[in-house]
């Protein structure tokens, strides 16, 4: 039965892919610090758009309008000729 069990172990371990050289740990440590420096990045960013986005919303706000008014533009139907006074609706 021993015997029967190491050539299944030896089947097993056929298909497991090889693992990389060199120190993993290392690697490791070294894959974190670049997400994290890129997570860091995003979010410096992400805060700086979010930052400059509303200066400007306020900025536009806080501007005076020294415009004076915009009249109503006046519908050309309102400047047609009045109707006949001798006409009567029906």
């Amino acid at each position: 039965m021993n015997q029967k069990l190491r050539v299944l172990f030896e089947r097993a371990l056929e298909v497991e892919p090889v693992p990389p050289t060199g120190e993993l740990a290392r690697e490791a440590m070294a894959g974190g610090a670049a997400l994290r420096r890129r997570r860091r990045l995003v979010t410096g960013g992400t805060a700086a758009c979010l930052v400059t986005i509303a200066a400007v919303l306020v900025a536009l706000n806080l501007t005076p309008t020294s415009r004076e008014p915009v009249p109503p533009v006046v519908a050309a139907g309102a400047l047609m000729p009045s109707a006949d006074a001798t006409c009567e609706r029906q």
